[in-house]
C-alpha cells in the first residue's frame, strides 16, 4: 500500500528523509502556527446556537441520502431547508 501526504505526495523513503532533514536543519518556529480547535464559525454569530431534533430512521436515511446525492452534509442541507422555511437570510 502506498502512503501519501496530506498534499498528495507519495511518502517514499527519500521523501521522508527530505522532510526529516528540513525539520532538523531549516524549520523555524515561525514556520508553524497553531490550529484552532473545533469547527469554523457560521458567520458572525459565534458560537452558533444549536438545534437538535430526533427523527425516525427512515427520514434520517432519506435526508442523509439526499445530502450525499447533493454533495453536502446533513447539517448544511437542514440549514438550507430551515432558511427557506423560516425566511431567514442566508449566512
Amino acid at each position: 500500500m502506498t502512503m501519501k501526504s496530506k498534499s498528495g505526495a507519495e511518502m517514499t523513503p527519500e521523501y521522508l528523509d527530505n522532510v526529516a532533514d528540513w525539520f532538523e536543519h531549516e524549520a523555524k518556529p515561525e514556520d508553524f502556527r497553531p490550529r484552532k480547535a473545533g469547527r469554523p464559525p457560521l458567520g458572525a454569530d459565534y458560537p452558533a446556537p444549536r438545534i437538535q431534533v430526533r427523527v425516525p430512521s427512515p427520514l434520517y436515511r432519506a435526508v442523509n441520502k439526499r445530502a450525499h446525492d447533493e454533495g453536502t452534509t446533513v447539517s448544511a442541507l437542514v440549514r438550507r431547508l430551515l432558511e427557506g422555511y423560516a425566511g431567514a437570510p442566508k449566512q
